[in-house]
């Protein structure tokens, strides 16, 4: 069993601390250096969170490193940007996005686990961006897809 000294951990909610002890003790990631400093398998730790659809998930991943993904046209942030140029962008990321055809609205229906690893991972680093990806698919999508059932 590996020892966890709790002294050295940052400040965690308590679901963070019990998702570290249920993984020290089911897969046994964590483990305690000479020095007393906890660490943590970090490629194990995201195979227990994220198990599925792990090939799109890498995808999105480096589709995030795009320059598109980072920064504005202009390169300022976000936050320095109007609502008019973010919802530019996000849309010119959406049609990026959908150009790849990593997801389609029939997978709402055929892959459901698929569209879902797809929107959490667009959800997490970049809720704007979910949400307009979520009025695509989720609303307009699969609203015409069912239409007739």
């Amino acid at each position: 069993q590996p020892v966890i000294n709790v002294k050295h951990l940052p400040p965690l909610s308590f679901s963070s601390i019990i998702l570290i002890f249920a993984c020290a003790h089911n897969m046994a990631t964590l483990t305690t250096r000479p020095f007393g400093e906890p660490t943590l398998d970090v490629h194990a730790l995201n195979r227990l969170l994220q198990p599925d659809h792990r090939d799109l998930r890498v995808k999105l991943r480096e589709i995030y490193d795009e320059p598109l993904f980072r920064e504005t046209p202009d390169k300022r942030t976000e936050h320095e940007a109007t609502v008019h140029e973010l919802r530019q962008l996000k849309l010119t990321q959406l049609e990026h996005l959908c150009a790849q055809h990593l997801i389609s609205v029939k997978d709402i229906e055929t892959d459901p686990a698929k569209y879902l690893a797809f929107f959490e991972s667009l959800s997490i680093p970049d809720s704007g961006l979910g949400m307009k990806v979520s009025v695509h698919f989720n609303l307009f999508g699969s609203g015409c897809g069912f239409l007739g059932h």
